[in-house]
C-alpha cells in the first residue's frame, strides 16, 4: 500500500483502532473488577497486579474516549491534535504492555490450577481462571492495537512533517500530511513552466 493511500485510510484506521481499544478496556475493566470482587468475597488480599489491571483500562477510557468522541462532533478540538494524540497513545502503549506482561506472569503462576479439568475445579477456581484469562487476552489485544496504530501514525507524521511542519497541530481526520499541498505546489510549478514556455515561443 502506497503512502498516499495509507494517509487517505488513516481516519478509518484511527476509528477502528480507538474503538477497539475502548472495547478492550471495557472488557478488561469488567474482568478485573470481577476478579477483585472474587478475591474480596473469599477474604483474599489484593496485590498490586489487581489494582494495576483496573487502573489501566480506567485511564484508557478517561483519555481515549473524549479524544475519540469529541473528534466525531467537533473539528479542530485540542484533544484531537496529533501533538496531543501521539504522546497519549505512547504512554498507554507502554502501560498496556506492562499490564499484559504482569497479568501474564500471574496467569503462568496459577496455570497448574487452571489446567485442571473443569469438572474437577471448584466454581471459585473456574471464575478466577476465566477472569484472569480475559484480562490477559484483551490486554495483549489492546497493546497490539496500540502498537499498530501508534507506529503507523508516527511514521506518517514524520514523513509528512518534511513537507508540511504544521501537521502536528492538525487532527488525523483533517490532515493531508503534506501530500495535497505538495501536489498543489507541483501543479503550480508545472503551470508556471507551461506559461513561461508559451511566452518564449
Amino acid at each position: 500500500m502506497s503512502a498516499p493511500s495509507i494517509v487517505r485510510s488513516l481516519p478509518t484506521i484511527r476509528s477502528v483502532a480507538l474503538s477497539s481499544l475502548l472495547i478492550c478496556s471495557l472488557i478488561g475493566l469488567g474482568a478485573s473488577g470481577a476478579f477483585i470482587a472474587l478475591l474480596n468475597d473469599n477474604g483474599r488480599t489484593l496485590d498490586d497486579r489487581a489494582g494495576f489491571a483496573v487502573a489501566i483500562p480506567v485511564l484508557t477510557l478517561v483519555l481515549v474516549a473524549p479524544m475519540f468522541i469529541i473528534d466525531l462532533f467537533r473539528k479542530g478540538a485540542f484533544t484531537s491534535m496529533i501533538i496531543v494524540e501521539l504522546p497519549v497513545l505512547g504512554v498507554l502503549f507502554i502501560l498496556w504492555l506492562a499490564d499484559a506482561a504482569w497479568q501474564s506472569n500471574l496467569l503462568s503462576e496459577i496455570q497448574p490450577v487452571c489446567s485442571i479439568p473443569a469438572s474437577r475445579q471448584s466454581d471459585i477456581a473456574q471464575k478466577f481462571c476465566t477472569d484472569i484469562q480475559l484480562v490477559v487476552a484483551f490486554g495483549w489485544i489492546a497493546w497490539i492495537t496500540l502498537l499498530g496504530y501508534f507506529v503507523t501514525l508516527l511514521t506518517v507524521c514524520i514523513d509528512g512533517a518534511k513537507r508540511d511542519a504544521s501537521i502536528w497541530k492538525s487532527s488525523v481526520r483533517e490532515c493531508d500530511f503534506g501530500y495535497e499541498s505538495s501536489s498543489q505546489s507541483m501543479d503550480k510549478f508545472a503551470q508556471q513552466e507551461n506559461e513561461s514556455f508559451s511566452v518564449r515561443f
